[in-house]
């Protein structure tokens, strides 16, 4: 990045990445008229086996892309399970305000109990297909941690002062994606510190999210959602603002910072006019044939 961004403490990569393709996914595409009314009526629906296969042979191209330090998802299943299969050795934690835009209740998550005991199965599927893959298993280390959108009735994390960045889980379901900045800069620093990064200029943050709210909050396509697993790279900066004075989370720009290495998100043949350090970085995977998708063996969706 160019040094005139005016950067005053952490420098942020964030990779937000489109979930892996679902079972509501699979509904709609394959289920023709039906499928697509039947896609709303899943509550919460977890990844395709389709989708296990695809993350996990892909995990070599996407970490040349960057190790996060901290990997966050949705409440959603299907961006919790995306995370670990992603990261499997990383902490997941469950962030704010990043649910999918949509009324059906397949954006209605389930409680954090029952995804917790789905989460603990994925991490089974995922050393069950690593294994026969030769690949590094998953480390028992990997969890999922609520602290940030349970409420108060949870006091587990007190004496570490995470009570004044929690949200109700029922907040937490609301979308917007400006919220979620205000929150993301709260939190940031004291998270950092958490994982032993307080020093650290540049910390590689991996969000998994959804398609909708990729297109709308961050403009992640001009036409066309984001294919699953499609990944966009967004960067931020700790800098004071000029009229209030204060020391916040600023988006990084190309008036500001230059982004000479970063691709245009808009299909801009003119890369003068780009106005964000925004890119696409991974292009994920599209829809794949209903014949594929059957020979990728025995699926898990009812």
């Amino acid at each position: 990045m160019s040094e005139n961004c005016g950067c005053e403490g952490y420098h942020i990569r964030v990779l937000f990445t489109r979930h892996g393709f679902s079972c509501a996914n699979a509904k709609k595409y394959y289920g023709g008229m039906m499928g697509r009314i039947q896609k709303a009526g899943i509550r919460d629906p977890p990844l395709t086996n389709y989708a296990i296969k695809d993350i996990i042979e892909a995990r070599g191209e996407i970490h040349d892309l960057g190790e996060p330090d901290i990997v966050m998802s949705s409440v959603l299943l299907r961006a919790i399970q995306t995370a670990h299969y992603m990261y499997p050795n990383k902490t997941v934690y469950v962030a704010p305000f990043i649910k999918e835009i949509g009324f059906g209740i397949d954006n209605k998550p389930d409680d954090p109990r029952t995804q917790t005991e789905k989460f603990q199965q994925a991490k089974k599927d995922y050393n069950r297909y690593a294994e026969k893959r030769g690949l590094p298993l998953a480390e028992s280390r990997a969890s999922l941690d609520y602290r940030f959108v349970t409420g108060k009735e949870d006091t587990s994390h007190d004496a570490e002062g995470w009570k004044k960045y929690r949200v109700s889980w029922k907040l937490a379901q609301e979308v917007h994606y400006k919220t979620f900045l205000v929150w993301l800069e709260k939190v940031l620093p004291f998270i950092a510190k958490a994982n032993e990064i307080p020093d650290k200029k540049d910390i590689n943050i991996a969000i998994v999210g959804h398609s909708s709210f990729m297109k709308k909050a961050i403009k992640s396509a001009r036409r066309d959602k984001p294919f699953n697993v499609g990944i966009v790279e967004l960067n931020f900066c700790y800098r004071k603002d000029p009229q209030t004075g204060k020391t916040g989370l600023h988006t990084m720009t190309q008036q500001t910072c230059g982004c000479d290495n970063i691709l245009s998100l808009h299909d801009n043949p003119d890369d003068s006019k780009k106005e964000y350090c925004n890119g696409v970085i991974f292009r994920g995977f599209p829809v794949p044939d209903k014949a594929d998708f059957k020979d990728g063996g025995d699926d898990n969706c009812r």
